[in-house]
């Protein structure tokens, strides 16, 4: 048994370092182009082969630009068709056979059976262009790699790098949640609910009356804090334009599929209104009603546990056990309340505005 996993430890590594040889020769080919950031106080390199890639990627997080320095993360990533590498043809191979027969390779997270141990962690997403994440913990290196950048779909290019910044946040201390946030440099709230509660037009309405803006569908939290990842915001549909007409201008994917949300760049169009950091003041619950007003009250942290917990576990593969334990945690010393939400949303910031005093 122990010659068995040390057999299985060495496979791990070596499929690791085999896409890393071809990631160096992409780069050759193609180019080395890097990005800098900084999310809260741990810098972040992203290296690419090319241009193409890193500039589908980048935009979402270009308000965490930083400059150059030692990373705690460094992300390499490529896509063979723009950087004009494909895999070794043993690698092309295997991952033909993860995607044919993907029911025994990939578990329900996406997660590749047998590649996933306590220093690797590996996910291939299939999709208009299949994803892979790999992550070695002890390295804090993370490899992305995809066929063609061109076929990214638009969640991707809104929230990039979600599944390697939730691994690494994690050994950070920190927890990647699904949940919007807005407030100012004196407190951030935590706005949460299953998809469709509402969240990116509680977002964006702060937003547009003078409130800062960290983000509609993901952030990062430490047990006091919230952090910017994303500048994005994602809309459904005409009734969503109808109540921000003003946005129409601001669509990032023009050309979207038919049921595919528009992609909005708030960096490019509100990016003084941006707030990169801000204490946690409060998790807002938000649920749907009928009527035209909508009511705050204050609840028990195991509803706003709840409501936060199933997606984000469900969403971002690998911590699941860590991420409730920190979850519970920060709700149990963070006010919590449910915010039912009526038709008028100009009532919505004069509501969350008072939750925000320290």
């Amino acid at each position: 048994m122990i010659q068995v996993e040390e057999n299985l430890r060495a496979q791990r590594e070596e499929l690791f370092q085999s896409l890393q040889r071809s990631f160096a020769v992409a780069e050759a080919c193609a180019g080395a182009c890097l990005w800098d950031g900084q999310i809260a106080d741990r810098r972040i390199c992203l290296r690419a082969a090319g241009s193409d890639l890193l500039n589908r990627i980048v935009p979402a997080m270009q308000h965490l630009t930083a400059e150059a320095s030692e990373p705690d993360l460094t992300v390499c990533a490529w896509d063979s068709r723009s950087s004009r590498t494909p895999l070794p043809l043993v690698l092309q191979g295997f991952f033909q056979l993860v995607a044919s027969h993907h029911w025994e390779w990939l578990d329900s997270r996406h997660e590749l059976r047998g590649f996933n141990d306590e220093r690797f962690r590996c996910v291939y997403r299939l999709g208009p262009t299949n994803i892979l994440s790999f992550w070695d913990r002890q390295t804090a290196t993370g490899l992305y790699w995809m066929e063609d950048a061109a076929a990214l779909p638009y969640w991707e290019l809104g929230s990039p790098l979600q599944t390697l910044l939730n691994w690494w946040a994690s050994d950070q201390g920190l927890q990647y949640v699904h949940a919007a946030a807005v407030g100012n440099a004196n407190g951030a709230l935590l706005l949460t609910g299953p998809g469709g509660s509402g969240k990116s037009t509680t977002a964006l309405t702060c937003l547009e009356a003078g409130l800062g803006y960290l983000g509609d569908d993901y952030c990062l939290v430490s047990d006091r804090e919230v952090f910017s990842l994303y500048a994005t915001a994602k809309l459904v549909g005409e009734a969503d334009f109808q109540r921000f007409p003003e946005l129409r201008g601001w669509i990032e994917n023009c050309e979207r599929a038919a049921g595919h949300k528009a992609l909005l760049n708030l960096a490019l169009h509100r990016r003084e209104r941006l707030v990169l950091r801000a204490p946690l003041r409060a998790v807002v619950v938000l649920k749907l009603c009928g009527g035209l007003d909508s009511r705050v009250r204050q609840v028990k942290g195991a509803e706003a546990l709840l409501a936060l917990a199933p997606t984000t576990v469900f969403q971002l593969p690998g911590t699941e056990q860590l991420g409730m334990s920190r979850m519970t945690r920060v709700l149990r010393s963070t006010p919590c309340f449910v915010l039912e939400l009526g038709s008028d949303i100009r009532q919505i910031p004069g509501l969350l505005e008072p939750l925000l005093a320290p």
